[in-house]
């Protein structure tokens, strides 16, 4: 028996893969069916050892390999944010006005249907592609099929975790990484609702802490590299003018950056949702918890409709205290202004001729 097949086995098991995926890329890298099929049973069901989670850097680099061989999906993503784009730099320029300003509120809002339209083709074509190649016309196809579905589940998982914020925070973000499965349950094995989010709450259970401390460092990262961005963005424009059409460019690079994220940010979720998989393999029916599940979507109405219902009777009095604030403000940025006008006449005074 290959040692070397052995570890190429054990290798992508780390990573996630399921036996089809190992199957395709070994008979790719020239090995034969049957010994693939003799180490293979050593890693049959029941025998196999739990493995971590990959790590923040493996995740990552992962994701940024699979994005130089996908760029495409990232500059598909970030289209209609370019028009959003383009359409705020024509009425900042004062370009079009009048009449057109309909049309341009029509095409901002087609721009965002079609953003999140393109969002969930995108999501689909990275969850599958360990599996075979997706054609994003199928994508697009299963994207304007599901894409109810998938404002469903996100409304749903939206009202889950806002219940559970109700109840004094930490139950919010218990839950926000219970549901961080959901949208990959229904784009890979097509489960939706409540359905969804307890399977999602089945993989992760027994990896929260885990996913939770890679979820944060993977943010961290994220965070850190766009501040550096917009300190090299900082620099490198501070001596132009802030015209409409430089700040055009700059928000297209960022909307490009924001879309590669995107991509990088749904890879991740995908390696995760596989490697969870593999860990998790029980043979009993899935029942929806609709009761914890449906209590916290009720909670998260209640609080939501108790909001509009304090902005009615207490708008009044938010408006005021906003328009005093605003004053405050604005009498102590004059006041400001006129301190440190004074300093500079008592310098220009005090300055030998």
């Amino acid at each position: 028996m290959s040692p070397e097949l052995n570890k190429a086995i054990s290798e992508r098991r780390k990573l996630g893969y399921n036996e089809n995926q190992i199957k395709q890329e070994l008979v790719e890298a020239g090995y034969d069916d049957e010994s693939i099929g003799l180490v293979l049973s050593q890693f049959g069901e029941g025998t196999h050892q739990a493995v971590p989670l990959p790590g923040v850097l493996v995740l990552i680099n992962n994701a940024l390999d699979f994005v130089k061989s996908r760029y495409d999906l990232a500059l598909v993503l970030a289209a209609p944010l370019v028009l959003l784009s383009l359409m705020n730099y024509l009425m900042d320029a004062e370009i079009i006005s009048g009449g057109a300003l309909l049309l341009v509120g029509v095409l901002g809002l087609l721009s965002l249907v079609a953003y999140f339209y393109l969002t969930l083709a995108v999501l689909y074509t990275i969850s599958h592609h360990e599996d075979r190649e997706i054609i994003f016309k199928e994508a697009l196809d299963w994207s304007k099929r599901n894409i109810f579905k998938y404002a469903w589940l996100a409304f749903l998982s939206a009202l889950v975790v806002w219940g559970g914020f109700i109840l004094l925070i930490i139950p919010g973000v218990i839950f926000s990484i219970y549901l961080y499965l959901s949208q990959y349950v229904l784009t890979i094995e097509g489960k939706t609702g409540f359905a969804a989010i307890t399977r999602s709450q089945q993989l992760i259970s027994g990896a929260w802490w885990s996913l939770f401390s890679r979820l944060v460092g993977v943010a961290f990262l994220f965070v850190l590299f766009f501040v550096v961005l917009g300190v090299i963005f900082t620099l490198a424009t501070g001596s132009l003018a802030e015209s409409a059409i430089s700040l055009f460019l700059i928000d297209v690079i960022l909307q490009l950056f924001t879309a590669l994220v995107t991509v990088c940010s749904f890879h991740i979720g995908t390696q995760i949702y596989h490697n969870r998989v593999i860990q998790v393999q029980t043979k009993e029916p899935l029942k929806p918890k609709y009761v914890l599940y449906g209590g916290m979507v009720i909670a998260g109405l209640l609080f939501i409709f108790g909001l509009i219902g304090a902005v009615i009777m207490y708008g009044d009095d938010i408006e005021k205290w906003a328009n005093e604030a605003t004053i405050n403000a604005e009498i102590e940025q004059s006041r400001e202004s006129a301190k440190q006008r004074a300093e500079e006449l008592r310098d220009q005074k005090t300055t030998p001729e």
